[in-house]
């Protein structure tokens, strides 16, 4: 049970990490941006009002 915790917020603190170095590009995107491209691919979430759709392409091909 213990090495299951620590797989689950390794995978988190992954996650936040992959999202911080996105963000912190020459593009300017924010985080919660990166967040909710990164949870449209991954998990098939919808994106949030009003993100750029050159955004997507930025994260998801060129990042």
């Amino acid at each position: 049970m213990k090495n299951k915790h620590k797989v689950i917020i390794s995978v988190l603190l992954a996650l936040i990490i992959i999202c911080i170095g996105i963000s912190v590009g020459s593009s300017n995107i924010n985080f919660l941006d990166t967040l909710s491209i990164l949870s449209t691919k991954i998990l098939n979430i919808p994106l949030r009002d009003g993100l750029e759709i050159k955004n997507v392409g930025i994260v998801w091909k060129l990042r």
